[in-house]
C-alpha cells in the first residue's frame, strides 16, 4: 500500500499528464514570485497574477503558470518569513513591482536581498509602477540619487542596465484586463521568459489557444443547453448559499463594528457614533441597537464635534454664538456654527495667542507674536495690523471702537479705526494669565502668586491680590464682580471679589482643571484635563452636570449667551455642548409631592399621576400641561387611566372611578384595604388587588365581576392589549388569567413576584423576582431568558407595542432596555428623580414614559430608533464627519467604501 504522500504524488502526476493542472517549472514549485507594495499595487498585483496564469493557457488546464503572491498563496502560518523564503527558493523568476513605497518596504527589501543572494539576477524582472528608474552608464549601476523605485538591497546588483516594463499607467480597473491591448502586451512581455519562449511565439500560441477555446465553446453550447435546467437548479442553490455567506459576513462585520464602538466609547466619541451607525445599517440587531443607545447616552450633552486637524490653544465665539475662531499651530480656523454648521476657511496666521470678536461679530482680532491683526471673517480679509508684541489677551470695548490688549509686561488701548495707541501702562509683573470683563475695561492679570485688577476707565485704583498659587487661567462673571482662576498645578480654583480682593470661594476640584469661565447664569464652568466639563452652582458646590467629552485636555472654553458651550482640546477637537441634555429626553414640570404611581393612556396621550400629596393629576404629555386634577382624602397608592384618557381609577383608602365630566363612582368602599396595584384593561375592565383576590369591575355594565382567586397579596397587574388576559404578580408567584373564561396558568410559583408585564398580543409575559426578570412565552409556557439584576432593584416592567423590547425601571433610578427575544441588554439610562414608579410606552412605541418617585416625569422620544433617518441625523451631528477611507479599511474590510454621514 502506498503511503498518503505517495498517493498524493501519483494523483498529481496523473492530473498533469491529462493536462488538468499545470506542471511546476522543473524542480521549482512556482514559475514566478511577485514582490510589491500593498498600498500602491494592491489592485495591479492580483491582476498581473491572473493575467500571467491565463495568458496562452490551454483550455483544459487550470492555469498556464504558477505564480506566488503573498495574499493569494500563503496559508495561516506562524513562521511568515520562513514561508516567504521557501516560496522564493521554490520560484524560477522574481517579478518586482517597483515603486517608492515598495522601495521603502522592509518586506520588499528583504525579499529582493534573499533573491540576490540565492538566485541569478537574470531571472529578476522589473515592472515600474511609480517613481523613477535611472541608469548611470558611467557607474554601471542605477543612479541612486534619482532612482526612487528600487530597494537599497539591489544597489550594485546589476552589471548592465536591465530591461524593465513601464506599468505606471496601469492602475484603473478597466486597464487591468487582458482585453486591454497595452496590458495584454505587458503580460506577454513578462510571460515569455516564464514560458521559456520568445514573446512573438508566445503571442502566437495565445492566439491559437484562443481560437481553439472559441471552437470548443461553440461545441459546448449544445451540451450546455441540455444542462440548462440543472444549471438553474444549482444556480438557485448557489445563490442561496451566496446570500447566506453574505449574511454571515455582514453579521460578523456588524458585531465587529459594535465591539469596536464599545472599545472607543470613553475616548473617541465621534468614532463610536460612526461605527455604531455602520453596524446598525449593516445588520439591525439587538447588539447593534445596543451600540447605538450606548453612543447616544455617551454623547448626551454633545451637540457636535468640529475637527480642526491641529492642536487648538485658543478659541473665540461671537456674542450670538454664530461664528467661531480657533487658533491652532498652523493657522486660525473659522466656522459658522449654523445651522448649517460648516467650516468657513482659515486665516494664514501662525502662533496666535489671543482671539476676540467685535461685539457685532463682523471683525475678529488676532493676537500674533508681533502684532494684532483685524480681520473680516466672512471675506477672510485683513483690514488693519496694529504693532503690539506678544498679546495674551485682547478685548473690544462695548462700542467696538477701542481694542484693549495685555502683553507680557504691559497693557495698551488702541483706536481700531486708526490703529493708533492711545494709552499704555507697564506692569510690574510677568503675566501668566489675563482676562477681560464684559465691556473690556476691567482686566484681571495673573503673575507669580499674584493677581492684579485694573480699571482702564480710572474710576478706581489698581487692586493687587496675593494668591496662593500662580494663576493659569482667569475669567470674569457677567457683571465683572467676581473673577475665577485655576492655578498652574490644576488642582486648585479660587473666586475673588473684584472690588475688595477678598477670596469668596475655593471650590474643591474632582480632578485637574485646565481652564475656567462663567456660564450665562454666572455658574462656574471648568474645563478638565480628562476632557470633561464641570458646571457648578453659584456657591461652588458640584452640580449634577459633569459633561463627558473626548479624552483629551481642554485648553480653552467659551460659554456665550447666544450659543452652545464650546471647548477646545489638545488634539484639535472642538466640542459643542448642550448642558440641558439630549434631544430625546423631555421632562414635564416637576411635581411638588413624591409620585406613588402613574399610568399612561397611550392612544390619547394622557398621563395620570398619583402621589402622597392626596392629588391625582391628568397631564397631556404632548403639551406638557395638566388637563385636570382630582382631589383625594388620603395618599394615593395606585392610579389607572383608560385608553381614551376619559376615565381615571384611583386607589387610596378605597377605589374610586372618575368620569371625564367629574362624576365619580365608588368601586371599593373606604377602609376595605385596597392595595397599591390597579389596572385598566382596554376591554373596559378595571382590576385591583385585594388580600387573596383580584377584584374586577365592568365599566360598561357598571357591575362588579366575580373576583379572581389569588394566593397571598397581589403586588402587580397588567392587561394584554385586548383586555382578555390579565397577568398577576403576588407574594406567592405569578399567574396568567383569561378573564373571559376564567382559566389560569401558573407562570412562576413558590416565590414573591414584585412586578409583571404582558405584551400587547398576550404572547409574552415578564415577571420580576428577587434578583432577576424572567421572560416567558405565555402560549408555550417556556422561558425565553432570565435577566439578572441586583436583588430587589426591579420596580416596573413594560413591553413596547411591537413586543421586541422590554423596559425595566429600577429603584436605583435606572431605565434598562432589553431585547425581548434573546435578553440582550440594549442600554441602561439614568432616570431623573429617583426610583421608577411609572413606566409605559406610547401606542406607536416612539415615546417611553418614566415617572420617578421624586416628582419628575420624563418622556423619552425615539429611544428605540425606529426612525433610521433621525438616528443618522443625531449621531452624524455629534460626529461632525464620516468614516475616513483608512478607518473604513480598518473596521469594515471587504466592503465598498461609502460615506457614513450625508
Amino acid at each position: 500500500m502506498l503511503p498518503v504522500g505517495g498517493v498524493r504524488a501519483l494523483v498529481r502526476s496523473t492530473l498533469e499528464r491529462l493536462g488538468l493542472v499545470s506542471a511546476p517549472p522543473g524542480d521549482n514549485a512556482y514559475h514566478a514570485f511577485i514582490s510589491y507594495s500593498h498600498a500602491v499595487d494592491g489592485a495591479l498585483a492580483p491582476a498581473l497574477q491572473g493575467g500571467l496564469q491565463r495568458f496562452a493557457k490551454p483550455w483544459h488546464q487550470a492555469r498556464a503558470v504558477r505564480i506566488f503572491r503573498d495574499e493569494a498563496s500563503l496559508s495561516a502560518n506562524p513562521g511568515l518569513w520562513t514561508s516567504i523564503a521557501q516560496a522564493l527558493d521554490s520560484s524560477l523568476f522574481f517579478i518586482l513591482l517597483a515603486s517608492p513605497r515598495a522601495a521603502a518596504s522592509p518586506w520588499v527589501a528583504r525579499e529582493a536581498a534573499q533573491w540576490r543572494s540565492t538566485k541569478p539576477l537574470e531571472h529578476l524582472l522589473v515592472g515600474l509602477t511609480e517613481g523613477e528608474l535611472v541608469w548611470d552608464e558611467v557607474a554601471g549601476d542605477f543612479d541612486w540619487e534619482r532612482t526612487t523605485a528600487l530597494p537599497e538591497t539591489l544597489r550594485g546588483a546589476f552589471q548592465e542596465e536591465p530591461r524593465y516594463i513601464d506599468l505606471r499607467w496601469a492602475h484603473a480597473g478597466e486597464q487591468l484586463s487582458l482585453s486591454h491591448a497595452r496590458f495584454r502586451d505587458a503580460i506577454a512581455e513578462l510571460a515569455a521568459p516564464l514560458h521559456g519562449v520568445p514573446k512573438d511565439v508566445l503571442a502566437g500560441e495565445e492566439v491559437r489557444q484562443h481560437r481553439r477555446t472559441v471552437r470548443i465553446a461553440r461545441t459546448a453550447v449544445v451540451i450546455f443547453a441540455c444542462l440548462t435546467l440543472a444549471s438553474i437548479f444549482f444556480g438557485i442553490f448557489a445563490l442561496r448559499q451566496a446570500n447566506e455567506a453574505r449574511r454571515q459576513r455582514d453579521l460578523a462585520t456588524s458585531r465587529s463594528l459594535a465591539q469596536a464602538a464599545a472599545s472607543n466609547l470613553e475616548g473617541r466619541i465621534d468614532l463610536t457614533a460612526l461605527l455604531s451607525l455602520e453596524a446598525y445599517r449593516l445588520r439591525p440587531s439587538a447588539e447593534t441597537k445596543s451600540s447605538l443607545i450606548r453612543a447616544i447616552e455617551r454623547s448626551e450633552h454633545i451637540v457636535g464635534l468640529l475637527h480642526v486637524d491641529q492642536p487648538v490653544d485658543r478659541i473665540a465665539v461671537d456674542a450670538d454664538g454664530a461664528r467661531l475662531a480657533a487658533a491652532g499651530t498652523q493657522n486660525v480656523a473659522l466656522w459658522n456654527l449654523g445651522p448649517p454648521r460648516r467650516p468657513n476657511g482659515m486665516l494664514p496666521v501662525r502662533g496666535a495667542r489671543a482671539l476676540a470678536f467685535r461685539p457685532d461679530g463682523e471683525i475678529l482680532a488676532v493676537g500674533e507674536p508681533s502684532a494684532i491683526s483685524l480681520w473680516a471673517p466672512e471675506g477672510r480679509r485683513m483690514s488693519r495690523r496694529i504693532p503690539f508684541r506678544g498679546a495674551t489677551a485682547i478685548a473690544f470695548s462695548e462700542s467696538g471702537r477701542f481694542l484693549n490688549a495685555v502683553g507680557p509686561t504691559s497693557v495698551a488701548v488702541f483706536d481700531t479705526r486708526s490703529g493708533r495707541r492711545i494709552w499704555r501702562t507697564a506692569l510690574g509683573m510677568s503675566v501668566s494669565a489675563a482676562a477681560f470683563a464684559p465691556g473690556g475695561t476691567l482686566i484681571a492679570i495673573g503673575g507669580l502668586r499674584a493677581l492684579s485688577i485694573l480699571d482702564l476707565t480710572g474710576k478706581r485704583p489698581p487692586l493687587r491680590i496675593a494668591a496662593s498659587e500662580t494663576p493659569l487661567a482667569l475669567a470674569f462673571d457677567s457683571q465683572g464682580k467676581r473673577v475665577a482662576g485655576v492655578d498652574l498645578r490644576g488642582d486648585g480654583a479660587t473666586i475673588w471679589d473684584t472690588a475688595t480682593g477678598d477670596v469668596l470661594e475655593r471650590p474643591p476640584l474632582r480632578g485637574t482643571a485646565e481652564t475656567v469661565t462663567f456660564g450665562p447664569q454666572d455658574q462656574l464652568v471648568l474645563g478638565m484635563a480628562d476632557g470633561s466639563v464641570e458646571l457648578r452652582t453659584e456657591n461652588g458646590s458640584p452640580s449634577s452636570q459633569v459633561l463627558r467629552g473626548p479624552a483629551e485636555r481642554v485648553f480653552d472654553i467659551e460659554f456665550p449667551r447666544g450659543g452652545p458651550l464650546v471647548t477646545a482640546g489638545e488634539q484639535g477637537v472642538i466640542v459643542l455642548w448642550d448642558p440641558a441634555g439630549s434631544s430625546f429626553q423631555r421632562q414635564l414640570p416637576p411635581l411638588a409631592d413624591p409620585i406613588s404611581d402613574a399610568d399612561f393612556a397611550a392612544r390619547a396621550g394622557a398621563l395620570a399621576v398619583g402621589g402622597f400629596g392626596e392629588v391625582v393629576t391628568i397631564w397631556s404629555f404632548e403639551s406638557g400641561r395638566p388637563l385636570r386634577r382630582v382631589l383625594r382624602t388620603g395618599p394615593v397608592s395606585a392610579v389607572a387611566i383608560d385608553g381614551a384618557g376619559s376615565r381615571v381609577a384611583v386607589a387610596d383608602r378605597g377605589v374610586v372611578l372618575y368620569e371625564a365630566d367629574g362624576a365619580r363612582r365608588d368601586l371599593q368602599p373606604a377602609g376595605a384595604r385596597a392595595l397599591g396595584t390597579l389596572e385598566f384593561g382596554d376591554g373596559n375592565i378595571i382590576a385591583w388587588g385585594m388580600p387573596g383576590r383580584v377584584s374586577l369591575w365592568d365599566v360598561v355594565s357598571g357591575r362588579r365581576v366575580e373576583p379572581l382567586a389569588a394566593v397571598g397579596t397581589p403586588l402587580g397587574l397588567d392587561f394584554s392589549g385586548e383586555g382578555n388576559l390579565l397577568a398577576v404578580a403576588g407574594e406567592q408567584g405569578a399567574t396568567l388569567w383569561d378573564v373571559t373564561d376564567r382559566r389560569s396558568t401558573e407562570l412562576i410559583g413558590g416565590q414573591a413576584v414584585s412586578a409583571v408585564a404582558i405584551s400587547r398580543s398576550g404572547r409574552v409575559v415578564a415577571s420580576a423576582t428577587r434578583g432577576e426578570v424572567v421572560v416567558m412565552d405565555a402560549e408555550q409556557g417556556s422561558t425565553r431568558f432570565v435577566l439578572q439584576i441586583p436583588e430587589g432593584l426591579s420596580v416596573k416592567l413594560s413591553f413596547a407595542p411591537d413586543e421586541k423590547t422590554l423596559a425595566v425601571g429600577t429603584s436605583e433610578a435606572r431605565l434598562v432596555l432589553v431585547d425581548a427575544e434573546n435578553g440582550w441588554q440594549l442600554g441602561a439610562l439614568s432616570v431623573p428623580g429617583g426610583p421608577v414608579f411609572g413606566l409605559d410606552f406610547s401606542s406607536d412605541g416612539a415615546t417611553l414614559l418614566t415617572a420617578a418617585q421624586g416628582g419628575l416625569i420624563t418622556l423619552w422620544d425615539d429611544l428605540l430608533w425606529s426612525d433610521v433617518r433621525a438616528m443618522t441625523r443625531r449621531l452624524c451631528s455629534v460626529a461632525g464627519r464620516s468614516l475616513t477611507p483608512d478607518e473604513w479599511r480598518e473596521f469594515v474590510p471587504g466592503q465598498s467604501y461609502r460615506t457614513t454621514c450625508p
